[in-house]
């Protein structure tokens, strides 16, 4: 197990090789140029993990400070959202999954705060209608609702946002959020819904059902690579957390990407992991050894054109073209 906060100075250190305005020396991050510096890591959503891992310069630090109390202000009115969700869904007694944002909480450093901007949930494909209608019922209003039959039928989650708070929750009822590349992938409820747990979050009032961590772990190495084309820092971190917590059964790993038929994303985050961060990871990757390698043309040819250190960079003027090709590269089953 890697200390958590080993693992954001890690991440941040090989971020600071592309100019984002400052430098890594041990546990300090040294701003360059603090303006740039604090735009660069708030557009990227790392300015909590810097300031609860690093030691930061004061004027740094002071601006980022501030950007803590606003953070967990948010934060607070997040977690009330999601205590009323859960109520809500619990009285009619359906199922609910905290995905991502809050319910990583526990894999960050205590003093850390994981910026969460929704609540996102997972029920079960046979309560996706019964959703809708308490949504609807209960006040909701839904983000995209002039596609809303079309989104209902071909997508694997809707939008909704509290009138009131102006909050977000994203009900999905699918991990998989494309319908063709879940042609490609085994979208399976009674493998996710086999792999749950409960746990006490805080700010949150009552014991809430995530993924347990083998689960959670190919989750957000999926999401990351089919819904953001592996991009965005934080999703990163968050996969370095879970993969070095020391709690995922890499057995129960390797049986849920098989099982999913995920081997095409996992093993580009493998390799990308490995070629970000060399030996560092070396004790981790060394479990997922023995998944299958894909052969696809498609894909061979965007991994080639595409080395994992363009995370850190701007996407070029091609950006969206590239983020196409990257979709259609995981669309065929490994052979």
């Amino acid at each position: 197990m890697m200390p958590r906060k080993e693992v954001i100075r890690l991440l941040l250190g090989k971020w600071s090789e592309f100019g984002p305005g400052f430098r890594m020396e041990g546990d300090r991050l040294v701003s360059l140029n603090s303006q740039w510096a604090l735009a660069q890591l708030e557009q990227n959503s790392m300015d909590m993990l810097a300031l609860s891992a690093c030691q930061v310069d004061d004027q740094l630090s002071s601006l980022l400070s501030i950007n803590l109390l606003r953070e967990q202000a948010f934060q607070l009115a997040l977690a009330q959202e999601a205590d009323h969700i859960f109520e809500l869904l619990a009285h009619e007694k359906i199922e609910a999954v905290l995905l991502k944002g809050l319910s990583l909480q526990p894999y960050y450093p205590e003093d850390c705060l994981r910026p969460s901007y929704d609540v996102d949930l997972l029920v079960h494909p046979q309560h996706k209608q019964k959703c809708f209608f308490l949504f609807e019922a209960s006040g909701y209003i839904p983000v995209d609702a002039a596609h809303l039959e079309r989104r209902m039928v071909e997508h694997g989650e809707l939008e909704w946002v509290n009138p009131r708070t102006k909050m977000v929750i994203e009900c999905h009822w699918d991990l998989i959020n494309s319908p063709s590349l879940r042609r490609s992938i085994n979208f399976d409820p009674d493998i996710i819904f086999a792999r749950l747990e409960k746990q006490n979050l805080e700010p949150l009032s009552h014991p809430v059902t995530v993924l347990a961590p083998a689960m959670a772990l190919a989750y957000l190495m999926c999401h990351h690579v089919l819904h953001h084309q592996f991009r965005g820092l934080l999703w990163l971190s968050d996969v370095l957390l879970v993969l070095t917590s020391g709690h995922v059964d890499w057995k129960d790993f390797k049986t849920i990407v098989r099982e999913l038929k995920v081997e095409h994303p996992v093993y580009y985050y493998m390799t990308a992991l490995k070629s970000l961060f060399g030996p560092r990871l070396d004790s981790y990757l060394s479990q997922l050894k023995n998944i299958s390698v894909p052969r696809s043309i498609a894909y061979s040819l965007f991994s080639r054109f595409n080395p994992p250190e363009s995370i850190f960079k701007h996407r070029p003027i091609l950006g969206k073209l590239k983020d196409q090709l990257f979709r259609n590269s995981f669309k065929s089953r490994p052979i």
